[in-house]
């Protein structure tokens, strides 16, 4: 008979996989890993998007609606990469923001527990507290026993020691932090920088030190900014592009993607199709965006 293999988690993510030699270590092993299962909050991706309740569609009458193919095949990749860092070029509207959230919240039971999670949703706090104030209702519905601080509007914590907090985009938001599990950056391509590199400067040694997990996801904003930088160079990102299409007779009807790309008020190719192809030439950034632009793409996250 093959002996039974069992696991620990490291701080870093990995696994230690123990075979036990004897019988009474075996059973050892069994208990404990039982009782690891029973204090578990939810025991899958499914049981967990349960328990928190679906997401809603993004459009009246605003009814509950399961997770589309897309975003639970984006879930699965996610978890049996080797990679931790990805760039995420998306469609607007095809609630990857809150795609991002469930991950992280799912993630508070196992790989990011007892650590700390940043996000990063631009130069202005009202959009980053609109992120943390839907992050947190993930857990009010089945799991408020859990928040051990959630007063504050930028900062969450769990009684397992999983910290979220939400902090401004700029090179000293992580000054002398640590145990930084994952940085979130969330609509990386639209903050109002005029030079959005130097933030990027300052988290990469601490995701890379680390092993951090880095999530920049955005819809394009022109050819500028590291988001377009890191989607041009040969790098350790896994780069992933969802296009308005890949919602179709799921999210929105053939119908209604077509009206989405008829409109001739916004650049349709960049806003829907993952072209970048308005603004500055300029890699690293050198025009101001219009904060207006910035907050239309999160009237529905």
């Amino acid at each position: 008979m093959t002996p039974a293999k069992f696991s620990t988690i490291n701080k870093d993510g990995t696994r230690n996989f123990i075979t036990p030699k004897t019988r009474e270590e075996q059973t050892n092993y069994m208990i404990k890993s039982l009782a690891n299962t029973a204090q578990k909050l939810w025991k899958s991706w499914e049981d967990f998007n349960k328990k928190v309740g679906l997401p809603h569609h993004p459009e009246a009458p605003y009814s509950e609606m399961p997770l589309m193919p897309y975003q639970n095949a984006f879930f699965k990749t996610v978890e049996t990469t080797r990679y931790h860092k990805f760039h995420i070029n998306k469609a607007r509207q095809m609630g990857f923001s809150e795609l991002i959230l469930r991950l992280i919240a799912f993630r508070s039971d196992n790989r990011y527990k007892g650590m700390k999670v940043k996000l990063m949703a631009g130069t202005r706090s009202s959009t980053t507290v609109k992120l943390m104030d839907r992050l947190k209702l993930l857990f009010s519905i089945n799991y408020e026993d859990e928040i051990a601080n959630g007063g504050d509007s930028l900062f969450l914590e769990l009684k397992n020691g999983t910290s979220y907090e939400g902090l401004p985009a700029n090179p000293e938001a992580l000054t002398g932090d640590t145990k930084i599990r994952c940085i979130v950056m969330d609509e990386a391509a639209k903050w109002d920088l005029q030079d959005d590199l130097p933030v990027m400067n300052s988290i990469m040694p601490i995701v890379d030190t680390n092993h951090s997990d880095l999530f920049l996801l955005s819809t394009p904003k022109g050819k500028r900014g590291f988001f377009y930088k890191f989607d041009l160079e040969d790098n350790d990102f896994m780069k992933l592009k969802y296009d308005i299409w890949q919602t179709e007779n799921y999210l929105y009807s053939t119908e209604k993607i077509g009206k989405f790309l008829a409109n001739k008020t916004i650049d349709v190719d960049q806003e829907y199709l993952n072209q970048y192809t308005a603004g500055s030439a300029n890699v690293f950034g050198t025009v101001n965006i219009d904060p207006n632009l910035i907050a239309e793409d999160w009237d529905n996250i």
